[in-house]
């Protein structure tokens, strides 16, 4: 299940042979209000109405009753996270974990309150590892659990959309090849951006909903200049921007002028890519 602005998308997928899977269901559900909903609650697997008011327990719990699971993988957008790519020596690789939270600590915006954290090696050299880290505040977490506790869903793995995007997309665009590659996504929650180096990000980051082309292109141009500092400066060989609609006016032409490489639109080859791509990171 991927959780996105304003519904929650989902697949089920079965083993086929060795190392495949198959899909076997899917489907998308609504994140309405009460009034929207009419009051009326998500029915679980059972036929039970589940008793809540909540908007998001009310879709997962439709999602649980079409796809008839109880343990899922949940993939969520970038804005619920603080999200890094950090380089760390390769000496901490025994004791990683404690490693990254200690550096999300230090970075967090929310002082003085629990960080949840995890993480996965990106690539490693003989002296040093991309680290890509998450860390969700207790207090999203909580509200989270809330909602799966009354949809009678068990997590076995979380995940983030923006990270299923990218193994969907990798193959179709090519982005696993020589050079720095800008992916812009605006899919799940407001715009993701990815900075890929031989197809490996050396910077994510949810930029959100953003009022107009110009608070875009600046908060690209500040996120960029973040990854020259952290990954050193190399020349763009190329940028994407992946949307279902037609960029605003005038962004492919700004984003073509700041990284001075040229900029193309994609539409997702399938609206269910970042749900799909979860699944195939889970499976692998």
């Amino acid at each position: 299940l991927a959780i996105g602005h304003g519904e929650v998308r989902g697949v089920r997928f079965a083993p086929r042979g060795r190392d495949g899977l198959t899909r076997v269901g899917g489907g998308v559900w609504p994140v309405e209000s009460a009034a929207a909903a009419d009051g009326a609650g998500a029915a679980d697997g059972a036929g039970q109405v589940v008793a809540s008011d909540r908007p998001l327990a009310r879709a997962l719990g439709a999602a649980q009753a079409a796809l008839g699971v109880r343990q899922v993988v949940l993939a969520l957008p970038l804005s619920r996270l603080l999200v890094r790519v950090l380089r760390m020596p390769v000496e901490v690789r025994d004791d990683l974990v404690s490693a990254v939270a200690l550096q999300m600590d230090k970075l967090s915006p929310f002082p003085g309150e629990e960080l949840t954290v995890s993480c996965e090696v990106l690539s490693e050299s003989d002296a040093s590892l991309w680290v890509f880290a998450a860390a969700m505040p207790a207090q999203v977490f909580g509200e989270l659990g809330s909602a799966l506790d009354a949809a009678k869903l068990q997590v076995v793995r979380t995940d983030i959309g923006a990270l299923g995007w990218l193994r969907a997309l990798c193959g179709p665009l090519q982005l696993i090849r020589p050079g720095r590659r800008i992916v812009l996504l605006d899919l799940d929650d407001g715009w993701d951006l990815l900075v890929l180096d031989q197809g490996v990000p050396v910077l994510v980051r949810g930029l959100g909903v953003m009022p107009d082309v110009d608070t875009l292109v600046r908060e690209l141009t500040l996120s960029l200049l973040n990854a020259e500092l952290e990954a050193g400066a190399v020349p763009v060989a190329d940028a994407v921007i992946v949307s279902r609609e037609a960029p605003a006016a005038g962004l492919a032409g700004r984003l073509e002028a700041l990284v001075g490489a040229p900029v193309r639109h994609q539409v997702p080859p399938t609206p269910d890519g970042g749900v799909e791509g979860v699944a195939q990171r889970t499976a692998e």
